[in-house]
């Protein structure tokens, strides 16, 4: 696993390269979870880049805590503040290192396959005591990707649900495609896992 500050670093450099590399558009997940929400929701945005995802949530007036290291892709993000209704708050730090804020829902898009796996679900279980919703979309174990970091976090459907055991999981979806090839020619593939789960409340 990478440092941190590595992590930054590449991340400071990707983002000053190309406008929105991700695109603009918010991911499936963040839609899904939004369906969950109740009006004027918080919502922590874990590893929130450039702010697709966090967009979407400010412009259907939810408040956003946007937690993401890289200073370059926060300074995207910031002109967002005081346009929607909503309210957002930036934290340019990496979510292992502070409490989890106060809020609604966590989103985890995309970046727990940056942890070790002791990290990332020392992460979830971390936010699970406090925060009663969670989106997670991430590298299956069976990408490309885990072959190269094996010691990250790259978990299986059964993993996931088992760490959401006692919640209920709301939406579940599992994609396979391949996204491109290595040099060697090897095929890159992306298999995703998508999540949503409410931690049950006393009665249900």
């Amino acid at each position: 696993m990478i440092s941190m500050e590595t992590l930054a670093d590449f991340y400071n450099k990707f983002y000053g390269q190309k406008p929105h590399p991700f695109g603009v558009q918010a991911s499936e997940l963040v839609k899904e979870l939004s369906k969950y929400l109740a009006p004027q929701s918080t919502v922590v945005d874990v590893g929130a880049g450039d702010g697709r995802n966090s967009l979407f949530l400010l412009e259907k007036g939810y408040s956003v805590c946007a937690i993401e290291p890289s200073k370059v892709a926060q300074d995207i993000l910031e002109p967002l503040k005081g346009k929607f209704s909503g309210h957002l708050t930036q934290i340019t730090d990496y979510a292992e290192r502070i409490p989890p804020p106060t809020a609604d829902a966590a989103l985890f898009s995309f970046i727990l396959h940056h942890l070790s796996r002791e990290h990332a679900i020392a992460l979830l279980k971390k936010y699970k005591e406090s925060i009663p919703m969670h989106g997670i979309s991430t590298f299956a174990k069976e990408s490309t990707f885990a072959q190269q970091v094996p010691e990250n976090f790259y978990p299986t459907e059964k993993e996931l649900r088992e760490l959401y055991e006692g919640w209920d999981i709301v939406f579940l979806k599992m994609t396979d495609e391949t996204a491109a090839q290595r040099k060697d020619g090897v095929a890159i593939i992306n298999k995703t896992i998508h999540l949503v789960a409410k931690k049950r409340t006393t009665g249900d």
